[in-house]
């Protein structure tokens, strides 16, 4: 399905060989650092085992008139870290702090609003502080100016303001529109609202927490949604993969309003993209109930389904392959592992009118690809197009050698399976692994089953996800469209 590494040391005097561990980190970082999470959870960071705050106060050199701020922390950042802050990225290291002082007010808890400032006293921004998590600030915005400490901006007015710059974007971009009433209205740090993604859902919005700046902003997030943003629900749940240290705990945060007719709290809302139609229950499952990054993939890939035998492995909601038999695809075979999945994707295709040319079938994908690939079923010929979206192999830094031979593995298997001369179509959603890796490692899985490869474009996420271009870390979805000969 379609949610770094440590500085390498000297032993015995050399120098530490080429590869992972000789890699320097990044310009005022410390520790690891993963993407956003996906199928399940976004933006839960693995953070190392013994990490340690930073110090509090430790002596720099500031010029005497620096404000104090009663109600926000206080960040001086390192020399090396000036850059990453003016260029836009939106996290800040532990590594990458001097100081960091706490409010001198009551408030001290995690997620409070943080001054970064630079060495010399310069201001640099705004930002989230939790001094337990290994992402010290999450930022919130530059600053051109100092700002005095009475007229620091209060949390709620940033808030607010983001969240309808953010309702502006999505209005640019079409969303939402009659025949689409699914989209990501809100994509933590690529709007500025670090830790907080909203999905809207129908007439309704799905809250994802990430961070501990998320969770002290969801009160003024739902606020919002239930009044100028015109929703009729909101549900907010904590993301399954957040690291302890954010302190949001598991399941429901926040629950407004009333979904349904009847108000049952797990009445499925039906939503639409193009001209397919989906039941979504943003009270339980994966992420918000539907998977938005997606969903313009789901479109684009449309459009090469005329006339194919289309294969949807790890299907979910079965996006992919109801959006190919609505194109013109002549059959439809959908599997996913998840009976609930298998469901839903069943429901999706009644709803849609295609359940006629749309088969779906609880099992392994790779066990029924490797099937395909040795003829079984040979009646029904080879599949000239096959989609694979697979979950997040790629949970923390030590599983990366793994997960890539389970992607190899799965790769190689549906190129085997594929008609000479049709197209693959590969998504990996784990921020661990690169675009060029995920590039290196479908050639090493042509390679394996013996085809060569061609590949016609890579996508990403949905253009309601925005993102920093220098945060790495966001463009964690990539969508491969090959063709396999």
């Amino acid at each position: 399905m379609a949610d770094g590494s440590k500085q390498g040391g000297r032993r015995g005097g050399k120098r530490p060989p080429p590869g992972r561990s000789g890699k320097r980190p990044p310009p005022g970082g410390a520790g690891k650092r993963e993407g956003q999470g996906h199928r399940g959870g976004e933006g839960g960071e693995a953070q190392p085992s013994g990490f340690n705050p930073p110090r509090l106060a430790k002596a720099v050199s500031l010029p005497p008139s620096r404000p104090q701020y009663a109600d926000a922390w206080t960040a001086v950042v390192t020399p090396a870290a000036v850059n990453l802050v003016t260029v836009g990225h939106p996290w800040l290291f532990s590594g990458a702090l001097q100081t960091l002082d706490a409010p001198t007010g009551a408030d001290r808890d995690p997620g409070g609003l943080c001054v970064v400032l630079a060495p010399d006293g310069r201001p640099l921004g705004l930002g989230l502080c939790n001094p337990q998590s290994q992402i010290s600030v999450r930022m919130l915005g530059r600053l051109e100016a100092e700002v005095a400490p009475s007229s620091l901006p209060t949390l709620a007015s940033l808030v607010v303001s983001r969240l309808e710059a953010a309702t502006a974007l999505r209005r640019l971009i079409g969303r939402p529109a009659p025949d689409r009433t699914a989209y990501r209205l809100v994509h933590s740090e690529g709007d500025a609202l670090p830790g907080l993604s909203i999905d809207r859902i129908g007439n309704g919005a799905s809250v994802l927490v990430s961070a501990a700046s998320g969770l002290r902003m969801l009160p003024i997030a739902a606020d919002w949604l239930m009044g100028p943003g015109g929703c009729a629900f909101v549900i907010a749940r904590a993301a399954h993969d957040a690291h302890p240290s954010e302190g949001l705990g598991s399941g429901t945060l926040l629950q407004r309003g009333t979904l349904g007719a009847e108000g049952a709290a797990a009445e499925a809302q039906q939503v639409q993209v193009g001209q397919a139609l989906f039941s979504v229950d943003p009270t339980g499952g994966q992420k918000g109930g539907i998977f938005t990054d997606q969903l313009d993939n789901h479109l684009a890939v449309a459009g090469l389904a005329k006339g194919r035998f289309v294969v949807d492995a790890y299907c979910h909601h079965g996006g992919f392959g109801i959006q190919a038999a609505l194109a013109g695809a002549r059959r439809v075979l959908a599997i996913d592992a998840s009976q609930k999945a298998v469901e839903a994707a069943q429901e999706a295709a009644t709803l849609s009118g295609v359940s006629d040319r749309f088969e779906v079938v609880c099992g392994d994908a790779v066990h029924l690809l490797a099937d395909l690939a040795a003829g079984v079923g040979a009646e029904l010929g080879r599949p000239d197009l096959i989609v694979l979206d697979p979950p997040k192999f790629a949970t923390s830094k030590d599983g990366l050698d793994d997960a890539l031979r389970k992607y190899s593995h799965v790769n190689a298997t549906a190129m085997s399976a594929l008609e000479r001369g049709g197209i693959l179509v590969s998504c990996s959603c784990s921020g661990r692994v690169d675009r060029i890796t995920f590039l290196r490692m479908l050639g090493h899985a042509a390679r394996r089953a013996g085809r060569d490869l061609q590949l016609l474009e890579l996508r990403g996420a949905a253009m309601d996800h925005p993102s920093s271009p220098v945060h790495a870390e966001a463009h964690y979805l990539k969508v491969a469209i090959c063709r396999v000969i």
